[in-house]
């Protein structure tokens, strides 16, 4: 599977379109392997999204998203783990254990509720 991690410096970008770096890994047998990486000095997701789609992504991590990018992804057969915050080490060692749940960011533990759908907070 190719991972990608949508970063600035070395942790996720708590905005996914603030992304300056997109950080390709391969997820095969339990490990991970670093497959490249692509720097963007402009705002927006337009072409970060065009390079997901052109280098194979299966896997996009990432801090906040909106909810156009989201769908534009999941019609690309591209799964998003939104909501995510950490180092990068930190984030590829969740991964490896299923346990990105806990690199929620704050406020996102009821993701049903405020992350999911930020407009349905009753």
């Amino acid at each position: 599977m190719k991972i990608c991690l949508a970063t600035y410096k070395n942790r996720l970008a708590s905005l996914f379109e603030n992304a300056t770096t997109l950080k390709m890994y391969t997820y095969e047998n339990g490990s991970i392997a670093s497959a490249g990486e692509m720097s963007f000095p402009d705002k927006g997701s337009s072409s970060r999204i065009s390079a997901m789609i052109a280098c194979g992504v299966e896997m996009l991590v990432c801090g906040a998203l909106c909810k156009n990018t989201k769908q534009i992804l999941h019609n690309h057969s591209i799964e998003v783990l939104d909501w995510r915050r950490g180092d990068i080490q930190e984030v590829l060692d969740a991964i490896i254990s299923n346990s990105d749940h806990q690199l929620l960011m704050p406020g996102c533990q009821n993701q049903k509720t405020y992350c999911k759908n930020p407009m349905n907070r009753s």
